[in-house]
C-alpha cells in the first residue's frame, strides 16, 4: 500500500484501559469509536489593526484528494500501551504496541503509533486538535505527523482509567465553571469558554457534540504515527552549520503552516520533533511549498489558531520565537 494511502480505522480497542477500583488486578478494555470533527467546528480568530489581513477572510481548507486515496475497507485495531511518552496540560502522549488488526493485508501499512489521551475533562481540547489536523491534512507526513484519527469512548460506571490513575489524574482534574479566566495563558487555566474564545471558539451550532465531550464518562484521544525525539539539541549553538540548517527546517515548517493560515503560537523544542525514521515508519513526504523533505515535524496545536492574517504577518510571528528557541543562538543563525 502507498505510503500516501491513509488507513480508514473505524474503531480502536485499548487493552487493560478499565478497572473496577485502584487496587483490582483484573482490568478491561475501553472500545473507542472514531469522529470526524465538523469541518466548521473551530471558528477562525480574526485580527484587527494593525495586523495586515486577508480581506476575504482566512484561507479555506485544501482538499487531500490529489494525494490520498481513500482505503477500501474499515479497519479495527486492538493496541495497548506501552509507555508514556510527555505528559501536558490537555493529554498525556504514549507508545503503543498493536496486537490485531481487522483487515491483515494492511498491517504492513501501518507505521509505528502512538496515543494522545484527554487529560480528564480535556475532551474538548482534543476535539480542537482533532479539527486542526483535519485543517493540515495536505502537511501529514511533511511537516505535521501522520493522524489516523480522533476516537471517543464511554467510560463504564464504577470503572476507573487506568492511564490516568497510573499518571497521578483523577476524574475530578480539570474541572472548572464557565466563567472568564483571566490569566496570562488560558490554556493552563480551567476548561472553559473563556479560554476557548482566545484562541478561536467554538461553532455553538455544534452544542450537541461540545455537550457529549463535557460528559463525565467521554473519555477521547488522537491516533498518530510516532515521530523522533527533540530536534534541537541543547547545544547547536556550538556547531553554526548545524544551527543554520535546523533553523532552515524549523522556518520553512512553520512557514508551510502559514500558508494554510494556521498560527502555531506555542513555538517550543518540545512541540519541535525530529520526522520518524523509515522504516519502521512511513516515508518522509516532500513539503508542498518548499520541494524538500524537511526533517521535523510539528506537534500540539491546542494553541493554534485558524486567523485572517496575511502570510507575512504570520511569518513575522514566528520569527523571534525560532530566534529564541533554546540551542539556536541568534549571533549564528
Amino acid at each position: 500500500m502507498s505510503s500516501q494511502t491513509p488507513l480508514c480505522i473505524s474503531r480502536l480497542t485499548l487493552k487493560d484501559a478499565a478497572k473496577e477500583n485502584w487496587l483490582s488486578s483484573v482490568s478491561a478494555p475501553l472500545s473507542f469509536t472514531r469522529l470526524t470533527a465538523p469541518h466548521d467546528l473551530v471558528e477562525p480568530f480574526f485580527y484587527g489593526y494593525p495586523c495586515q489581513i486577508l480581506p476575504e477572510g482566512p484561507p479555506p481548507r485544501l482538499s487531500v484528494t490529489s494525494r490520498t486515496v481513500a482505503a477500501p475497507n474499515p479497519v479495527e485495531l486492538e493496541i495497548s500501551i506501552d509507555r508514556l511518552l510527555g505528559l501536558g496540560v490537555d493529554g498525556l502522549v504514549f507508545s503503543t504496541v498493536v496486537h490485531s488488526h481487522s483487515e491483515d493485508a494492511l498491517t504492513t501499512s501501518l507505521p509505528p503509533l502512538v496515543i494522545k489521551l484527554a487529560a480528564p475533562n480535556r475532551n474538548r481540547w482534543l476535539a480542537r486538535e482533532a479539527w486542526f489536523y483535519d485543517e493540515l491534512a495536505t502537511l501529514q507526513g511533511s511537516v505535521v505527523p501522520r493522524c489516523y484519527g480522533w476516537f471517543t469512548a464511554v467510560i463504564p460506571d464504577g470503572k476507573c482509567v487506568v492511564p490516568w490513575w497510573k499518571n497521578g489524574l483523577g476524574p475530578e482534574d480539570g474541572k472548572s465553571d464557565d466563567g472568564v479566566y483571566d490569566g496570562d495563558d488560558p490554556l493552563a487555566g480551567p476548561d472553559h469558554e473563556g479560554a476557548f474564545r482566545f484562541y478561536g471558539a467554538f461553532n455553538t451550532a455544534h452544542q450537541e457534540l461540545l455537550n457529549r465531550l463535557r460528559e463525565a464518562n467521554c473519555i477521547s484521544l488522537l491516533l498518530l504515527e510516532r515521530v523522533g525525539e527533540l530536534f534541537v539539541p541543547k547545544n547547536a549553538y556550538a556547531t553554526p552549520h548545524l544551527a543554520k540548517q535546523i533553523k532552515a527546517d524549523i522556518t520553512d515548517a512553520y512557514d508551510a503552516l502559514a500558508r494554510l493560515g494556521i498560527s502555531h503560537n506555542d513555538i517550543r523544542e518540545p512541540n519541535i520533533l525530529c520526522a520518524p525514521l523509515s522504516p519502521p515508519a512511513l516515508p518522509t513526504l516532500e513539503s508542498p511549498y518548499h520541494q524538500r523533505k524537511l526533517r521535523c515535524r510539528i506537534v500540539d496545536f491546542a494553541r493554534s489558531r485558524k486567523v485572517n492574517m496575511t502570510l507575512e504577518e504570520i511569518r513575522e510571528g514566528t520569527k523571534y520565537p525560532i530566534r529564541d528557541l533554546e540551542g539556536l543562538s541568534a549571533d549564528t543563525c
